[in-house]
C-alpha cells in the first residue's frame, strides 16, 4: 500500500480529501520530499494527514531488532586513560616515553620478559587492558594482547567481570546489553540504521578473550560466555562472523 492509498483511506468520503501524486519510486519506497511538497501545494492544515501517512509507511520498513552495540558513528566515546606515572621504569626501561614503550612492545621484548616471570606492575597491566579496545594500530594492539596473555597470575587475579564489561563498553556495547542482570529486548527500528563500526577491533577483542580462557577464574569465564551468547542475538554480529571457528569445527568441514 502506497502513501496515496493510505491518505484516501484516511478520508474516503471527504470532499476535501487530498489528491496527491504517486510519490513512490520504482523500489516501492516513499519519497518523503515529494509528500511534503504536496502539502505546500494543496494548502495548509493538511500536515497531520501527511504525518500519519509517513508514520505508517515507515512502520512497514521497520523491524524488531536487538543490538548489542550502539549504532553511533564511532565505536567508543570513552576517553583513553593516561599511561600510569608510577612504576613506569621496569626491566631497566623507562616506559613513560611513548616511542620507547612502542618499541618495547612491538619488538616482543615485553612479551619475552613476562614469559621469564618478569611481570608487569599491576597499574601497567590494567592500562594495557584498557588500551586494547581503543588502539587502532593493529600491530601494537596484537603486541599488547600477546603480553597480557602471558601474564597468567595477573589475569586470574585482576581480570574479572567488571573488567570484561569495561572492555565491551569501550567497544560500544550498550549499557543494557553488557549488564547480564538485565533482560535483553528487541526494539522496532529501520532495517538499515546509519552508523559505521570498526568490526575488526571487536573481532580482535573476542579472539583475545578466548585466548585467556585457561588463565581466567571460573566466574570470569562464565561471564564471558554469557556476554557472547547475548552478543550472538545481534544479527549484525552474526552476519559478520565475528566468532572464530574452533579447530574441531574446521576439521569437520574438510
Amino acid at each position: 500500500m502506497n502513501s496515496n492509498s493510505i491518505l484516501q483511506h484516511e478520508t474516503p468520503s471527504s470532499p476535501e480529501a487530498l489528491h496527491l501524486p504517486d510519490t513512490t519510486n520504482r523500489s516501492g519506497v516513499t519519497n518523503h520530499d515529494s509528500l511534503l511538497e504536496s502539502v505546500v501545494v494543496e494548502g495548509e492544515g493538511r500536515s497531520h494527514i501527511i504525518k500519519r501517512a509517513l508514520k505508517r509507511t515507515e512502520a512497514t520498513l521497520a523491524e524488531l531488532r536487538f543490538r548489542f552495540f550502539d549504532t553511533s558513528d564511532e565505536i567508543s566515546k570513552a576517553e583513553r586513560r593516561p599511561f600510569p606515572k608510577k612504576n613506569v621504569k621496569t626491566w631497566g626501561i623507562d616506559l613513560k616515553d611513548s616511542e620507547t614503550r612502542y618499541q618495547t612492545f612491538v619488538s616482543g621484548f615485553a612479551e619475552d620478559m613476562v614469559k621469564l616471570d618478569q611481570t608487569l606492575p599491576d597499574e601497567i597491566f590494567l592500562w594495557l587492558i584498557s588500551e586494547i579496545p581503543m588502539e587502532s594500530d593493529k600491530v601494537l594492539q596484537a603486541s599488547y594482547c600477546n603480553t597480557l596473555r602471558e601474564s597468567h597470575e595477573q589475569i586470574g587475579r585482576l581480570f574479572g567481570p567488571e573488567t570484561i564489561r569495561d572492555i565491551l563498553q569501550n567497544l560500544g556495547g550498550s549499557p543494557t546489553a553488557i549488564d547480564v542482570t538485565k533482560r535483553i529486548s528487541a526494539k522496532q527500528e529501520l532495517a538499515s540504521p546509519k552508523g559505521k563500526r570498526n568490526w575488526s577491533k571487536i573481532r580482535s577483542v573476542i579472539k583475545f578473550l578466548g585466548s585467556l580462557s585457561r588463565s581466567l577464574k571460573s566466574e570470569a569465564r562464565i561471564h564471558i560466555v554469557i556476554l557472547l551468547l547475548r552478543m550472538s542475538c545481534d544479527r549484525a554480529v552474526r552476519s559478520r562472523s565475528l566468532y572464530p571457528e574452533s579447530p574441531h569445527i574446521r576439521a569437520t568441514k574438510r
